[in-house]
């Protein structure tokens, strides 16, 4: 299934050091039509007057590597705080934009299918913030226990 945003998703994106995977990024997100904007002081502005709109949404990758590995999902460790998870949360509560978590699966070279699952709901405050980061990371860890060979960040992953 593509998915076609009709210039109404914008996502942040850290270039990555292989030019490869930048390549293979960069194509991935022009052919589903997702803008990006590079990270810098005014991100956090950007993206949520970008999702003020009615329509908008914010196309964000949840499992990045920060301080040399995954952050997300948590597989049994603790909830991180500074990373692009946290921040997709907390703007999701302070917005009361929907969660929609998404995954890709690879059907063959180049080719790839969305799947899209439940909405997840933030509710107010710190345990509203911990209740939707252990129901997405319940998503996620299936989702990628289920395609484990084809996780992108599986070398970066390192458990407790």
């Amino acid at each position: 299934i593509k998915r076609d945003f009709n210039n109404e998703a914008i996502g942040p994106w850290q270039p990555q050091k292989n030019r490869f995977e930048n390549e293979i990024v960069w194509r991935t997100r022009r052919r589903n039509d997702i803008k990006t904007i590079a990270p810098g002081p005014h991100l956090a502005r950007v993206l949520l007057s970008f999702l003020q709109v009615p329509g908008h949404c914010i196309v964000m990758v949840v499992d990045e590597v920060a301080e040399r590995e995954n952050q997300f999902p948590m597989f049994g460790r603790a909830v991180p705080t500074r990373c692009n998870f946290n921040f997709a949360l907390r703007t999701a509560q302070k917005t009361g934009a929907l969660v929609l978590p998404t995954g890709i699966v690879r059907t063959a070279p180049g080719r790839h299918d969305f799947h899209y699952f439940a909405p997840v709901d933030v509710p107010p405050g710190r345990d509203g913030l911990a209740e939707a980061a252990h129901a997405l990371d319940a998503v996620y860890e299936a989702h990628i226990k289920a395609h484990l060979d084809q996780w992108y960040m599986l070398h970066n992953l390192r458990l407790p």
